[in-house]
């Protein structure tokens, strides 16, 4: 039987020790969104698929700048390699990290 990832990729922060009104996860570092570095990886990760586990979900948890985070992923072209297994949410009220992780876990099978 083959065992199911699911990756959650927590892209809600506000970024207020950046000291920057742009969302956390769209600051450029070598001239990508850090977004764009972490979706990279989890599709490398996909590319890694055994017989043993399959890439199931990527779980895109967002918050502030939520359209600004979309349309970083849209500009990326990233949506479309993700298209089968991007799962987005909105998260409505500030949680510690822990409780959404959590929340995901159990809503994973």
């Amino acid at each position: 039987m083959k065992m199911r990832l699911d990756v959650v990729v927590l892209a809600a922060g506000r970024g207020k020790r950046m000291h920057s009104d742009i969302a956390k996860v769209l600051h450029p570092i070598g001239g990508q969104a850090m977004l764009e570095h972490v979706l990279h990886s989890v599709l490398e990760l996909g590319s890694l698929e055994s017989d043993r586990w399959g890439l199931a979900a990527v779980h895109l948890v967002k918050g502030f700048a939520a359209d600004q985070v979309e349309a970083a992923v849209h500009r990326a072209g990233l949506e479309r390699a993700f298209s089968e297994v991007m799962r987005s949410c909105k998260r409505n009220r500030r949680f510690a990290r822990r409780v959404i992780v959590w929340c995901f876990l159990a809503m994973c099978p």
